[in-house]
């Protein structure tokens, strides 16, 4: 908790996009990325005071992208 509350908001979504990035490689669906990760990424936002929109909409961007170009999902469908 003493960690992230010092953590620049900037540097807290840039790492949680990244990390949305390499999840969303590897789980195709978008409801199960969020049902995965939502729990454990919000109330980390909260310790370093960033707004829950901005979770969402690192998480929509980076799923977004992934679902342009991730060769997985023809097997998924």
């Amino acid at each position: 908790e003493h960690t992230l509350s010092g953590l620049p908001a900037v540097f807290f979504i840039n790492t949680k996009y990244g990390i949305e990035l390499l999840m969303s490689f590897f789980v195709p669906s978008s409801s199960g990325l969020a049902v995965l990760s939502m729990p454990i990424m919000a109330p980390l936002a909260d310790f370093s005071v960033v707004g829950r929109e901005l979770v969402v909409t690192a998480f929509q961007t980076a799923n977004g992208l992934v679902n342009l170009f991730n060769p997985t999902f023809a097997e998924v469908m």
